[in-house]
């Protein structure tokens, strides 16, 4: 029994990948209506297909081909989608806040000490804030970009659309939204740290704008049909 990976609906037509042979010979034994065609068994999950002796593949041979009432429809469980929320929400806050304001200290516990860690000066043998110095910032802004863009792809990955097609486009987009936020962050330390050590980022700045150009086109640009109507 060979089972074929296409998706059938109630009512509906199979279509199967066309690059596939095998796949192509099931979907023209489901569609056959002369008397030498292919025998049809259907029940509740799917269709058995029984060739007959014209039939190009091996006579005799049966295909189950289920129904998928439910691909690509399916939300992820709550329990996933609360842990996604909390946690994604938590990372995302944290990078906006090491992009925009670095070594501010967030409303959660013990995060105004942990900050210190980045800057911090000594006054009166008690150690205090201090504003965070390059390098620390670049640091601290680079990883911020991809803190914020992990917290936002979960997001993405969970509530966004059930179709794999469509969810490819909006990470797509994640992607190259990303990319330039990097570049940008980067350019704007460039004369700092080519003063600092004598070597221009400029090559990263252009490599990733030139990726997050290229994804951000593709999701804009680039028609997609959905494939469940």
């Amino acid at each position: 029994v060979a089972v074929a990976d296409g998706i059938a609906e109630r009512g509906a037509p199979w279509r199967p990948n066309q690059s596939s042979h095998l796949q192509q010979q099931v979907l023209e034994a489901c569609t056959r209506k002369t008397s030498a065609g292919p025998k049809r068994s259907c029940g509740k999950f799917g269709c058995r297909i029984r060739a007959p002796d014209p039939f190009t593949i091996e006579s005799g041979s049966s295909f189950d081909i289920p129904f998928l009432t439910h691909v690509n429809t399916q939300a992820p469980p709550p329990l996933v989608q609360l842990t996604c929320a909390l946690t994604a929400s938590l990372s995302l806050l944290v990078g906006v806040r090491d992009v925009l304001l670095p070594g501010a200290p967030l409303p959660f516990p013990g995060d105004d000490k942990y900050q210190l860690v980045f800057g911090s000066q000594i006054i009166k043998k008690a150690r205090v804030p201090a504003p965070v110095a390059f390098p620390l910032t670049l640091v601290l802004g680079w990883g911020g970009v991809f803190h914020a863009a992990y917290a936002v792809i979960k997001l993405v990955t969970v509530f966004s659309s059930p179709e794999g097609t469509f969810l490819r486009r909006n990470l797509f987009a994640t992607f190259g939204i990303t990319e330039l936020l990097v570049a940008a962050n980067l350019l704007q330390y460039v004369d700092l740290v080519t003063n600092d050590i004598g070597v221009s980022p400029m090559p990263f700045v252009v490599i990733f704008t030139a990726s997050g150009l290229v994804f951000m086109a593709d999701a804009l640009l680039r028609e997609r049909k959905p494939k469940r109507k």
